[in-house]
């Protein structure tokens, strides 16, 4: 254990030595200044922590104001114990799902894998750009995803990211004043939680409808990607 308290301690003294300074890096092809700040350390505090008490499953729950109903994805090792629930409600009844909700298992097992090498193996990012914006961008009135990480049936870790934009790979802008753009998976990932959240609603028509729509838009539409089967 004494390695793992010297490695802290010497990922910590390298990140403070960088506070206060600005750092240049090239992200998806794009040029973008990263700022050492609070938030900043508190994110690697928290790969930093679970790179030492790495999670066995993962928790999303995808929740919108707009919707009717939440998606809860449960990403246990081995994939194929993976489940998708549903329910009203910050609290929400614990459904698991089956057949009877018209959710196709290749599409839960899909996601299942997604969201593992996203926010359990960590070898694929959320963002493939972010960073400081001169101003903030719009209100925000769309979803959040709320994720808890897990290991041996106890929570050790859990984050919240806010939902722009989840079909566009431009820059966008956020309200507390951040230049983001979502790396492609994660964008297929929320976007099968979004067509999941309708099917079990009963409005996967309407969903692929929508979709349909944005499509024959793609034109004024810059950056669309839709990246779930159409029928």
């Amino acid at each position: 254990m004494r390695w793992k308290f010297y490695t802290i301690i010497f990922l910590l003294a390298i990140c403070f030595s960088g506070c206060g300074r600005k750092e240049e890096r090239s992200l998806a092809g794009g040029h973008i200044t990263l700022v050492k700040d609070a938030e900043s350390l508190k994110a690697i505090g928290a790969t930093i922590i679970r790179g030492l008490n790495k999670p066995d499953s993962v928790v999303l729950i995808l929740f919108d104001p707009n919707l009717d109903g939440n998606i809860e994805l449960s990403v246990p090792f081995p994939f194929q114990k993976s489940s998708i629930r549903f329910g009203h409600g910050l609290l929400f009844p614990r459904y698991t799902y089956g057949e009877n909700v018209g959710i196709d298992r290749k599409l839960t097992d899909t996601l299942a894998r997604v969201s593992d090498v996203i926010f359990t193996q960590d070898t694929i990012a959320v963002y493939s750009y972010w960073g400081r914006s001169d101003s903030p961008g719009p209100f925000h009135e769309g979803g959040f995803l709320t994720v808890h990480w897990y290991k041996g049936g106890k929570e050790i870790d859990w984050d919240r990211y806010i939902l722009e934009d989840e079909f566009t790979s431009t820059i966008q802008y956020t309200e507390n004043s951040r230049a983001i753009a979502y790396s492609r998976p994660f964008r297929f990932l929320i976007q099968s939680l979004y067509y999941a959240q309708a099917i079990a609603s009963g409005k996967k028509e309407e969903y692929e409808e929508y979709l349909e729509d944005l499509q024959r838009r793609s034109d004024h539409y810059p950056g669309l990607e839709i990246l779930v089967p159409l029928k």
